[in-house]
């Protein structure tokens, strides 16, 4: 394949994944975390948002929620505009790992790299998100590609600003400054060349981790036991490499091991591939398995500072695994390359058909929390009981996504010491403390319902988080069935005479 036609393809490539993801962001309701991510940055100015982020209202530095003030602004509808950031950074990926793989393997190798990440979850999932791992991949893309030319200044400088927007953006991407400083120490052993402009790179490029240090030691402080996420894990740590493309976690850990290792014996045993340019220079390799360790590697961070880890944490490992993929593929023939671009493609229209084939007969039930308030309002009788809402982040959901006529009887309720005992987490009741101090939600603390309110209706839904059904029933309270359905059940609630009280420090909402 020539080099101007694989260019042309990897153009196709950033226009299509840039629209289809615009399609797919006009559609797709904003989930709890991007509800997270929009009440925060409609706080205002810079100060404002640092203010909310003091209080632990969410967990990223202010720079991602300024970007999305500004996104919002160009993007005009809310569900477009939050997510414009994401879907730039994850469409330019596919052309700077084109530009990474194609000097040291070819056009076809360098067209495979580009193709690779659309298979993932970083494309399918996290391309129309309005949360900052879209972006932070398409910087940490940036920076590989400028630091393969490092040599020069001005990549030097465009090195430096990816790495500093990622940083910005995510603070688990200081994991990628250690893969960056290991492979840039390979190179001076190799070499016996120390490039300043490098190493100022990095140090620089560091410093705003330490300005929001104080932004990330109040979140730790507030929600420093258990998490959200998965729980810290070896085992899924290494599930990670499957989740990434939909696959066995342990096809998928199987597989980065023995590229991992591939890649090791190729730097240890050099010689030059069948297919490409050039031999891949040591620490470029360094690099990729760096890259391909960061799930390992945040396990072993998480660890340490007794933090969660979930895979949206090293999405940028999907790079590492793109750019080393077609590497190893040159060092077995040009008919290997051709076979695994053809089944990529292949792959690639086949999900991307299923893809618009759903989204042509499925336009409407993309409004998942709007159609869950609306058949809670169907159910529940006309008056003057609340609607509790159990999950409170679907509670989240479904008042930013439906009318306020009929989201208005809707309370979340929160009780950070039940919800460690029957979610294993108190994360969650916490942050909707904090979030409602920044928007209009009815959210209450359990004994204050229960000081006002006797009896209430009661939705749940069936997720991880929807324990109050089993903690009510637990206590002794009367909970009645009323209706079920797959978009799930509604309860009558009447709270036991000695049920747990306080003063009342507002009235629940009535209709």
């Amino acid at each position: 394949m020539s080099g101007r036609l694989a260019f042309f393809c990897v153009g196709l490539l950033v226009i299509y994944s840039f629209a289809r993801n615009l399609v797919l962001a006009s559609v797709r309701p904003f989930w709890f975390d991007e509800v997270c991510t929009w009440i925060v940055a409609r706080q205002g100015g810079a100060s404002a948002v640092w203010k909310a982020l003091q209080q632990a209202a969410d967990s990223h530095p202010p720079l991602f929620y300024l970007i999305e003030q500004w996104a919002a602004r160009l993007g005009g509808q809310e569900l477009v505009g939050y997510r414009l950031p994401a879907i730039l950074g994850v469409s330019l990926i596919p052309l700077c790992l084109f530009l990474f793989v194609r000097p040291r393997a070819g056009p076809l190798c360098a067209l495979v790299a580009a193709f690779i990440p659309g298979l993932s979850l970083l494309f399918l999932s996290y391309g129309t998100e309005a949360r900052p791992y879209g972006l932070e991949a398409g910087c940490v893309a940036l920076a590989l590609v400028s630091y393969q030319r490092a040599e020069s200044p001005a990549w030097a400088a465009s090195f430096w600003a990816g790495l500093a927007l990622a940083i910005s953006l995510h603070y688990f991407a200081v994991l990628l400054f250690a893969v960056f400083a290991v492979a840039e120490a390979a190179f001076w052993l190799a070499n016996r060349r120390f490039r300043l402009r490098v190493w100022a790179a990095l140090a620089l490029g560091s410093a705003p981790l330490f300005f929001f240090l104080p932004l990330l030691l109040a979140y730790k402080r507030a929600y420093g036991g258990p998490m959200f996420v998965l729980p810290v894990s070896l085992t899924g740590a290494l599930g990670t490499y499957g989740s990434f493309f939909n696959v066995n976690r342990e096809i998928g850990a199987a597989a980065a091991a023995v590229m991992f290792f591939a890649l090791l014996g190729a730097a240890m045993w050099s010689r030059k591939p069948a297919v490409g340019n050039s031999e891949v220079p040591l620490h470029e390799t360094v690099l990729l398995l760096g890259l391909l360790a960061s799930p390992l590697l945040a396990f072993v961070a998480a660890g340490v500072a007794h933090g969660g880890m979930h895979l949206r944490y090293v999405l940028p490992t999907v790079l590492g695994i793109a750019a080393a993929a077609p590497l190893l593929l040159a060092r077995l023939g040009r008919g290997a390359v051709k076979l695994a671009a053809a089944i990529l493609v292949l792959a690639f229209a086949g999900q991307e058909g299923s893809f618009w084939l759903a989204h042509l007969r499925q336009r409407d039930a993309v409004g998942a929390p709007a159609s869950a308030a609306a058949y809670v309002d169907r159910a529940v009788p006309p008056g003057g009981e609340p609607v509790v809402i159990s999950d409170l982040g679907r509670y989240v959901e479904m008042v930013h996504a439906a009318p306020g006529e009929i989201t208005r009887r809707f309370i979340g309720l929160a009780d950070p010491a039940a919800a460690r005992t029957y979610a294993g987490t108190d994360s969650l009741d916490k942050l909707a403390l904090v979030l409602r101090r920044f928007a209009p939600l009815n959210i209450y603390e359990y004994p204050q319902l229960a000081q006002q309110r006797r009896a209430f209706y009661l939705y749940s839904n069936g997720s991880a988080y929807d324990w109050w059904p089993a903690r009510l029933a637990a206590d002794g309270h009367e909970v009645c069935l009323i209706t079920a359905a797959p978009a799930g059940a509604v309860y009558h609630v009447v709270l036991r005479s000695n049920a747990d009280a306080v003063p009342s420090q507002g009235s629940i909402p009535q209709r």
